[in-house]
């Protein structure tokens, strides 16, 4: 027998309770010498003896009581094969204690009763060796058990031979284990995919409601992580309510899969020793734990051969259950044990498959009818090599550019590059797919969601006092951004007003609209939320209420770069602080403005002072230096201002003295970036390169990305979809229909925070796009794309030799088929629970007791002596003594315990 609960047995010492009141109620009679009564001697001893027996019976019914009660809550079981012994452990105990009982509570001399106790606890010594000398016991496949199914739901598992996929082939397992469980077993479901789902209803005692669960499974596709799901599998096990507890493993030989794993083990950290087990018993094998909310049909194929033995992330058969901290092994709170195993599918040994692993936009915001560049990676992720690979980019669902590889080796990935622009704002499915025939069909595409703005809002604060616009910084800005708008200046209201009406000046569309003020006319702005960027350009300083306005304005995600111009003042844009939080708004300290004399060379000659083309802190600026296309070598320098950047701060660039050229930093949701050199023809050559726009644009998009809205998430993101500008805040919708790659709908709810709505999307699994739409009208709000997860497309199978080493380290048994799971994997089991069965038969002795106690009440209730007409007392010669009267009495005369002596008692006990 095992204590699932021994912590319990503690309150056994309760039974004395029964028994201290039993000893309290006995009454010590006082003896009075009579002569008469000696002719009652030998009635009321043998009355004496039968009201002894009667309360030794309600004392033994009221200790069993205390007892089994007690036994109950300690959740004894029994092992299968075991009930001969826990019969014979019944006998002697309860012999035992009716011996002991008997000691204690009996008029034995004193020698008798310690030889009672003696004998009573050699009965209970030989009730417990019955137990604990015991053989090996066999696992019955037909004990309730409590199985956790964990079905792999990645990519892989669509792969098969013939006919049948490994998903389909692992829910015919899991559902023929299901037919073979006895009627009070649960099945739990898991699906492990690229977000562990739990099935709802786990664990079912409805077996066959699992079976229909099952059956409408489907794979979730991307990757799966096994150890989460695992995890998951060992908590559900704690709510099921047998002892005999088992986690079953379906899964296939992919090498990432078992990595998941196997990184976790590396990092001391089980699967099964960081779940919530409760202190049930787990015992030898285990039973398939999965489960998702997306139902529907999956596939399978045919399982695996016997790799290893041992049980899965539990300890080696032949030991008990261990705890070591900070080292792979199964934490146990009682003598409990966990049983996993595995059925693991093969790949097949020819493996040829050509995935699509990433599309990149090079631009972190795109604006209208701007040529972006777009990558997309392809790789081979099979064991052969592929020739002419076709790759096609398309928008919206139609071809926009077509390309090929002639050739992928295994394991390689090659990129393609596309330019294309987006003639009207929105947002837009770009998609990488190539056509060939391979072994997954779904990794050969890729779906992103791109956010088109109509059109990138600059505003450009001229401070230069400077007559010639030659040496005026705002002129160089505006020109490299949006010519078109030095022929048509804005005026008044026309500030920030631009729409898609005026965008065009002849028939160029324009992608940036520049507008330029003089700074004098900053405070006639009145909201900066109008544009993404705004740019001081030879401004000497701020008005305060203008400097705390445009520093809100970048913390609320706008763009701000500063282009000091020799009238700069350093006090100011050095103290230049944010308001509440106190802190620095520029990213780098100004020095000195300093003018460039370098040291001359042996023969005579000033070095010129340029750009340094190895120094770039951003990836842009890195690919326009690989690229090699620029100009930027020509550029001269003559004048520029010292800066010292600060720890937060990126350096851009530098100049060929080791200056800073550009420092950047964010603030709160957006980005300021200060440069050391203005862009008058007096200070600089940069402004005449080619190079020169280029780089006025790569750094103005990333300045106002934090415009940008991410519509692309992986599988793991807990999503939650901005809204802002995409809904009436005077409506106040409490929900949207959001519509799943699978065709699926359901509802979204929309949190509002005062007037601006989110809707909390949270983890979704299934690569491809979602879409947000009204529920009322069905009109579109919002798009977003779920990624792949790159490593499923990965056809590598883990190596024998790694797959016996995870397995022995974890405790993972690899079987070939479910019947094993009834074969003899364990030193011993734990059994049936039996607490039930004792809670009843508590009920049953309580009762007994309510019954015995009545009818003993009923026995000692005499009637008293009818007194004939003939001899009442008044005509008895003698007259009547008080005592014998009262002997009459019914309650006195049941209740007078008469000692050996000879003489009346008086009182009653």
């Amino acid at each position: 027998m095992t204590l699932l609960n021994g912590v319990a047995m503690f309150a056994v010492f309760t039974v004395i309770v029964p028994i201290l009141i039993h000893l309290r109620k006995r009454r010590k009679s006082k003896v009075v010498d009579w002569p008469a009564m000696q002719f009652l001697t030998r009635t009321a001893t043998s009355r004496r003896r039968g009201v002894t027996l009667e309360n030794l019976l309600l004392l033994l019914l009221r200790c069993l009581l205390v007892l089994l009660f007690v036994l109950a809550m300690a959740r004894p079981a029994i092992e299968s094969g075991r009930y001969s012994s826990w019969l014979m452990f019944v006998l002697l105990a309860g012999c035992g204690l009716l011996l002991m009982t008997a000691a204690i509570v009996s008029g034995w001399q004193r020698r008798n009763r310690i030889i009672g106790v003696m004998v009573a606890a050699l009965l209970f010594g030989v009730a417990t060796a019955t137990l604990s000398v015991r053989t090996e016991s066999l696992v019955d496949s037909k004990m309730d058990r409590d199985i956790t199914l964990v079905i792999d739901s990645s990519l892989t598992m669509t792969l098969g031979d013939g006919e049948v996929s490994h998903f389909e082939e692992s829910i015919a397992q899991a559902r023929s284990l299901v037919e073979s469980l006895s009627g009070n077993s649960t099945v739990s479901i898991v699906l492990a995919g690229p977000i562990t789902e739990t099935v709802d209803g786990s664990p079912f005692r409805n077996l066959r409601k699992a079976d229909e669960v099952l059956g409408m499974l489907a794979p979730v596709a991307g990757g799966s992580v096994l150890e989460s799901a695992i995890q998951q599998a060992t908590s559900l096990l704690k709510r099921a309510p047998n002892t005999r507890k088992q986690v079953l493993l379906l899964t296939d030989d992919q090498l990432c899969t078992w990595e998941s794993i196997d990184e976790s083990r590396l990092a001391g950290q089980s699967p099964v020793n960081n779940a919530a087990v409760s202190e049930s018993a787990l015992e030898n094998t285990l039973p398939p734990a999965g489960g998702s909310d997306a139902v529907a049909a999956g596939e399978g194929r045919s399982l695996p051969k016997r790799l290893s033995n041992g049980n899965a992330f539990l300890p080696a058969r032949s030991s008990r259950p261990y705890q070591r901290e900070g080292k792979v092994g199964f934490k146990t709170v009682s003598n409990a044990e966990i049983a996993c195993a595995a059925i693991m599918a093969h790949l097949p040994k020819k493996k040829t498959n050509i995935s699509v692993d990433r599309l990149h936009l090079k631009s972190s915001l795109v604006s209208a009818n701007r040529p972006v560049p777009i990558e997309i990676e392809i790789r081979n992720g099979g064991s052969t090599t592929v020739q002419n690979v076709a790759v096609k980019l398309l928008v919206d669902g139609r071809e926009a550019a077509t390309d090929s590889l002639i050739q992928i080796e295994p394991g390689v990935s090659s990129t393609v590059r596309f330019l294309h622009s987006f003639p009207r704002s929105g947002q837009h499915v770009v998609s990488g797919s190539i056509e060939i025939a391979d072994q997954l069909s779904e990794d050969n595409r890729i779906d992103s969601v791109i956010d088109v703005i109509p059109h990138l809002s600059i505003l450009a604060v001229n401070g230069s006092t400077d007559a010639d616009p030659a040496q005026q910084s705002a002129t160089f800005a505006q020109l490299a951004l949006d010519p078109i708008s030095l022929r048509e200046p804005p005026n008044g209201d026309d500030i920030g007003n631009a729409d898609e009406g005026n965008l065009a000046g002849g028939n160029v569309s324009r992608a940036i609209i520049a507008t330029t003020i003089e700074a004098t006319r900053l405070k006639e702005i009145e909201t900066l939320e109008k544009f993404q960027l705004v740019m001081l350009c030879d401004v000497p300083r701020l008005p305060i209420d203008a400097a705390k306005r445009l520093a809100r304005f970048v913390e609320d995600g706008g763009g701000l770069w500063v282009i000091p111009g020799e009238q700069a003042d350093t006090s100011f844009y050095n103290n230049w602080r944010v308001s509440q939080s106190g802190e620095p708004v520029m990213p780098a300290q100004l020095g000195e403005r300093t003018q460039w004399i370098g040291e001359p060379t042996p023969d005579g000659r000033i070095p010129r002072l340029g750009v340094a083309l190895d120094v770039a802190g951003r990836p842009f600026i890195s690919d326009l230096f690989e690229r090699g296309d620029h100009d930027l070598a020509d550029v001269s320098l003559l004048r520029f201002w010292s800066m010292t950047p600060s720890e937060q701060a990126i350096v851009g660039m530098r100049l060929t003295n080791g200056e800073s050229l550009f420092a950047e930093q964010s603030l709160g949701r957006g980005r300021v970036l200060i440069q050391s050199v203005s862009l008058a023809r007096r200070d600089s050559t940069f402004p005449t390169t080619l190079a020169f726009p280029v780089l006025m644009h790569l750094w103005t998009h990333h300045l106002a990305a934090s415009h940008a809205v991410n519509s692309n998430i992986e599988p793991t993101t807990d999503f939650l979809a901005d809204l802002i500008g995409r809904m009436d805040p005077t409506e106040r919708i409490g929900t949207l229909q959001l519509s799943e790659p699978s065709g699926s709908k359901r509802e979204i709810p929309v949190l509002w925070e005062q007037d601006s709505p989110f809707a909390q999307i949270g983890r979704a699994a299934v690569p491809g796009v979602y879409k947000l739409n009204r529920g009322d009208t069905g009109a579109p709000l919002v798009s977003f794309a779920v990624h792949r997860n790159q490593d499923e497309s990965d056809l590598s199978v883990v190596s024998k030799d790694r797959l016996s080493e995870i397995s022995h380290e974890l405790g993972i048994e690899f079987i070939d088929d479910v019947s094993q799971l009834a074969a003899p994997v364990a030193s011993e089991s734990v059994g049936a629970e039996i607490w039930d069965t004792l809670l009843f038969t508590v009920l049953w002795l309580l009762a007994g007791e309510c019954l015995v106690t009545k009818w003993i009440r009923s026995r000692r209730r005499v009637a008293p002596i009818a007194t004939s007409a003939s001899n009442g007392p008044d005509d008895s010669p003698f007259p009547v003594p008080p005592f014998a009267t009262a002997m009459k009495s019914s309650s006195h005369w049941e209740d007078i315990p008469v000692d050996n002596s000879v003489g009346a008692p008086v009182g009653a006990p």
